[in-house]
């Protein structure tokens, strides 16, 4: 016979630890936050070889309940991956998904730039692109517009098909707001996009939403940020003609009205990240916080504008007369199908020699197919690296509490732990807490319960003005 006491003491008990528990994690999230807007936050490395993934950037990545998964990216000689890896940030171990299809293409091709987002159980996957394949018959990046899910319970890879669909795109960002996943921009092949496209994530179904006249110039690589069910924020991105955009954007979407845009008066325009593009947000209480590069004079190379770094496709141009790559000269593939291409084979000394070919010249190191690059190139170099190894990434904030009510955001630029910006950088983190690398982007951020998960990323060569190498490093902020 059950004894009514004993289950009542046990269901008490119960109740304690789990109050117990859910105060020590709110305790720990508050503190969190008021660290980070404070910009107190310090920084622990997980660094390779401990750490089984391939080494790339451009990478999806999102929070699923206590865990990291990060799907796809690409190595700097573009080779892109289909792999799904999770990180449980509880012991800090990664492991590899192994998963099926449900069909035949079900699951999603190597691709980078793509966007993942949760919901309801599973992963979802649209978009990215991937370099052309292997043949001569085929010279142009491929870019997707497919709809692939991963159930998690399943753990099986679906294609959804659809009668409306957006177009093939990458670089765009994607926000879950209730049943809904909202996007904006992107890289459509040979333009930029500021189009909004929803997906009925109960239904999956596709329609393109309208908006007001007045709205943001075309984009990719922007950050973007949900205030709550009815407010989206912009920030920033990559426009059309390499142009970096630094303007601030709320979308509004009231179910009853015509969504509606409105620029954003920013204070402090002048303290604001040198590039967002390439380095994600995070929304933290009422800030959105960036890793950036400092804003400390710089090394001459080929400006991120004009796209200094291989994140994407390569032009047509650069394909053709180029032979299939050879064993030796492509990266570690992990997904089992295609995502080989050949490294460039550009030497130093032929690319310094190609920057030094006039002011006027076309850049052929450009990312993206239809992007004309009027760059100025130095004839010579003569300002010396002042970004070393050793400089950390700087944290900017923006507080974003008066954007709803004023329509106001202000930028401020952390004064990390304890030292004023103007000072040397370098010395102000103990080793062990410094911020990752100022020459690392194109990484992946996600928000845990009570810390800022790093990882990836490729990592500028001053000496040739691009990126060089992916690593595969995860860092942890608290």
């Amino acid at each position: 016979m059950i004894n009514i006491n004993n289950v009542f003491i046990s269901i008490y008990l119960t109740f304690l630890l789990n109050f117990f528990f859910l105060g020590i994690q709110q305790r720990r999230y508050h503190i969190f936050k008021s660290n980070t807007q404070d910009g107190k936050i310090r920084w622990s490395h997980k660094q390779c070889p401990q750490t089984p993934v391939t080494a790339r950037h451009s990478h999806s990545a999102c929070y699923v309940d206590g865990s990291m998964y990060i799907f796809g990216g690409s190595s700097v000689s573009e080779t892109t991956f289909n792999d799904i890896w999770k990180l449980d940030l509880t012991s800090r171990k990664w492991s590899r998904v192994i998963a099926s299809g449900s069909g035949p293409r079900s699951m999603p091709s190597p691709r980078a730039s793509a966007s993942m987002v949760y919901y309801n159980g599973s992963l979802i996957v649209f978009g990215g692109w991937a370099p052309p394949l292997p043949s001569p018959l085929y010279p142009a990046p491929r870019f997707y517009n497919e709809l692939h899910v991963y159930s998690m319970s399943l753990n099986q890879w679906t294609a959804i098909t659809t009668s409306l669909t957006p177009p093939p795109m990458a670089g765009h960002r994607a926000t879950v707001i209730k049943n809904k996943m909202i996007i904006f921009g992107g890289w459509q092949v040979h333009e930029r996009s500021n189009d909004i496209w929803v997906l009925n994530m109960d239904t999956m179904e596709w329609h393109k939403q309208a908006a007001n006249k007045t709205k943001p110039l075309e984009r990719s690589g922007h950050g973007q940020v949900k205030i709550n069910d009815q407010h989206l924020l912009i920030i920033g991105g990559w426009g059309k003609n390499g142009m970096l955009c630094d303007d601030i954007w709320l979308l509004h979407m009231d179910p009853s009205l015509p969504w509606d845009w409105m620029a954003i008066k920013i204070e402090n325009a002048t303290k604001s990240p040198p590039e967002i593009w390439c380095h994600p947000v995070v929304k933290v209480g009422d800030a959105v916080v960036v890793y950036s590069r400092s804003k400390r004079p710089q090394y001459k190379h080929h400006t991120p504008e004009m796209s200094s770094m291989r994140t994407g496709p390569r032009p047509v141009t650069e394909f053709r007369g180029e032979s299939v790559a050879g064993s030796n000269n492509i990266d570690n593939c992990v997904n089992g199908v295609r995502g080989s291409l050949q490294k460039n084979t550009l030497s130093n000394a032929h690319v310094k020699d190609r920057f030094s070919k006039g002011n006027q010249q076309s850049c052929e190191l450009q990312d993206f197919p239809g992007l004309k690059c009027n760059c100025k190139w130095p004839t010579k170099l003569k300002t010396k690296p002042t970004v070393t190894a050793k400089s950390p990434l700087q944290l900017y904030i923006l507080d974003i509490s008066k954007v709803l009510t004023d329509h106001i955001v202000n930028w401020q630029i952390a004064a990390q732990n304890g030292y004023d910006v103007d000072d040397q950088i370098i010395k102000s983190f103990p080793l062990d807490h410094r911020p990752p690398p100022e020459r690392i982007s194109f990484y992946s951020v996600v928000l845990g319960q009570a810390e800022m998960v790093m990882f990836g990323g490729a990592v500028l060569d001053p000496e040739v003005g691009r990126r060089t190498t992916a690593v595969n490093s995860a860092h942890f902020a608290c």
